[in-house]
């Protein structure tokens, strides 16, 4: 898969508490309780945020894209960081960033095809999201 799901945090407006999930909880998941905890983060208890996913989607279709012609540094255990406002009163704030660069190395004219394909993984399954939910 190339991907470890870390942990998250998401508002529930139904029960009013937040979900939390840690990197504990996301060293035990196979690939389909990956796709069903991705679920879980974009749902706001209600339904699917479909107009969150899309745009998290572009962003990781970019990173991707990125990723697969960039030959300079190999991203060794870095991360994903998806960030999105819950509010729906106004169109949503989200934002998608690599974070923790400590053991990123130079490539050397290579292409770093690890965290390509764990971009691709979430590519895959936020794209089979849409496709069931939106």
């Amino acid at each position: 898969l190339g991907v470890r799901f870390s942990g998250m945090q998401v508002y529930r407006k139904s029960t009013k508490e937040y979900l939390f999930r840690d990197k504990y909880y996301g060293r035990k998941l196979k690939e389909e309780d990956l796709y069903n905890s991705l679920v879980e983060f974009f749902n706001d208890s209600k339904q699917i945020r479909c107009n969150i996913v899309r745009r998290c989607l572009k962003a990781l279709q970019e990173l991707k894209k990125h990723l697969e012609n960039q030959k300079h540094l190999f991203f060794y255990s870095s991360s994903l960081l998806i960030v999105y406002e819950g509010s729906e009163d106004a169109e949503p704030l989200v934002d998608v960033r690599m974070i923790d660069f400590a053991h990123t190395q130079r490539s050397f004219g290579k292409n770093d095809s690890g965290c390509a394909l764990g971009v691709t993984t979430l590519v895959n399954m936020l794209s089979r999201m849409a496709e069931q939910n939106c």
